[in-house]
């Protein structure tokens, strides 16, 4: 289960990092839109931090974006990276 989680946090925070690259908004940007320290976010955006359900909501709204379309593509990605690992 733990890696099932670790997994799904990866997945989001690389679908976050490519977010924030084609939107061309810096982790600081980001970071003032959600009154969050830089270094949080930074630990967020690296995968060390747990990202909560409340904060793909407020994260994904700060990038325009609607909660479950960054979730969709958090799911796509982790798809390709079990494909990628050669699991199913």
């Amino acid at each position: 289960m733990d890696n099932e989680l670790s997994d799904i946090n990866e997945a989001t925070a690389a679908t976050l990092r490519a977010e924030l690259a084609a939107r061309k908004v810096s982790g600081r940007q980001l970071a003032a839109r959600l009154n969050m320290s830089p270094a949080s976010l930074a630990r967020l955006l690296a995968g060390e931090r747990k990202i909560a359900v409340a904060d793909v909501g407020k994260i994904a709204i700060a990038l325009g974006m609607e909660p479950t379309e960054l979730l969709t593509k958090s799911f796509e990605r982790l798809k390709e990276m079990r494909a990628d690992d050669g699991e199913h």
